[in-house]
């Protein structure tokens, strides 16, 4: 019930999105894209043509740069051996939130990406694809949607887009939420529309008072008000909401941890192996990516009562959360590594994965 709620209000949002009409989608020559990306730079990454299509050996991240700008759509089909997310931006918004992503699940899938969404979407700027994970993913189809030629078409289009954009859950999703703009063309803001209208409002429920009852109550016309706005602007919140979050609430606290780290699949999962693998009484060490300050902390936190202690190159002692607590190398009884680029400490190998960058290593 709760996943058809959900997928109903994502089908809901895209039929609002795609009330503007847009012109027919165009299939992308794989061959071209192919002998194309030997002369330019399309990707960090080589694309080996295979019978079925492209073939992408993703480990860590891999871009894919579309020679199509202005592009305000892209249908992705694919087969991926493993977990991998997916993100789209316009290429002058790249790097900038909102981060718009999708998981690309086992097996084939085909995914639609709305460009619009992006940040700084123009008529200039090609649609980029960014592979964070560690598979081997072939590309069997790509379409690609033009603008449309109408100017005032397609300024509506991209306020629609942004307006009904569902949110993107993240790492400061918890303090940070995606500000509604009403308009993004002119920069209005939801909630400044909100404003306007309820004082409106008040001013028709005042002067309804007024008629009905024959003298004036400022008091029941401000609360309708105040009721009418939150009302609004609640009602779109939950519509931008639903279709981003996961609605079920399973019991075993294991599948809510696997299934529920949207942004990083690869972490949630190997933290639901590795509490199912090291003991409560053992100690751990977590090695990430040099940059990457999220995975580490949040390993050890789903860690927890076990000690843990993040494995920093160059340190002989290697702190937990926040800094707190220290173990040696030698006091730990194994090490879970997710996404790091720096070889396994000596004397400690793989046992159990759920991917190239994301596996438990025990002393050999």
């Amino acid at each position: 019930m709760r996943r058809s709620i959900r997928r109903g209000a994502a089908a809901a949002l895209v039929a609002l999105r795609m009330a503007v009409p847009f012109p027919p989608a165009q299939e992308v020559s794989l061959d071209a894209l192919v002998s194309l990306s030997k002369s330019t730079t399309l990707s960090n990454v080589p694309l080996t043509r295979v019978p079925s299509g492209i073939e992408i050996d993703v480990d860590g991240r891999a871009f894919l740069l579309l020679p199509f700008p202005g592009a305000v759509e892209i249908e992705l089909e694919c087969v991926s051996d493993g977990m991998l997310n997916v993100y789209r931006a316009s290429e002058s918004g790249m790097g900038e939130p909102p981060f718009r992503y999708s998981a690309i699940p086992r097996g084939t899938a085909r995914l639609r990406f709305d460009l619009l969404e992006s940040d700084k979407w123009t008529y200039r700027s090609r649609p980029v694809l960014l592979f964070d994970g560690s598979t081997r993913l072939s590309i069997t189809g790509i379409h690609v949607r033009p603008p449309p030629r109408d100017p005032e078409l397609l300024r509506t289009a991209i306020d629609r887009a942004a307006f009904w954009a569902p949110e993107s859950i993240g790492h400061t999703t918890i303090n940070f939420l995606t500000p509604t703009l009403w308009s993004v063309m002119d920069g209005i803001f939801l909630a400044d529309v909100v404003a306007g209208s309820a004082v409106v409002v008040f001013a028709v429920a005042l002067a309804g008072i007024r008629i009905a009852r024959r003298r004036w109550n400022p008091g029941i016309a401000l609360s309708i008000a105040a009721l009418a706005a939150v009302a609004a602007q609640d009602a779109h919140f939950l519509v931008r909401l639903v279709p981003a979050v996961n609605l079920s609430l399973p019991a075993d606290p294991e599948v809510r941890i696997r299934d529920n780290y949207y942004f990083a699949p690869e972490m949630g999962a190997l933290a639901s192996l590795a509490r199912a693998t090291i003991r409560h009484d053992e100690t751990v060490g977590v090695v990430g990516a040099p940059d990457d300050w999220f995975a580490p902390q949040a390993m050890c936190f789903n860690l927890a009562p076990r000690q843990c202690g993040i494995v920093k190159p160059g340190e002989t002692s290697y702190a937990g959360i926040s800094g707190i607590g220290r173990l040696r190398l030698d006091e730990m009884d194994a090490i879970v590594y997710i996404g790091g680029r720096d070889p396994l400490p000596p004397g400690f190998g793989p046992v159990a994965g759920v991917g190239r960058r994301a596996f438990i290593a025990r002393r050999q």
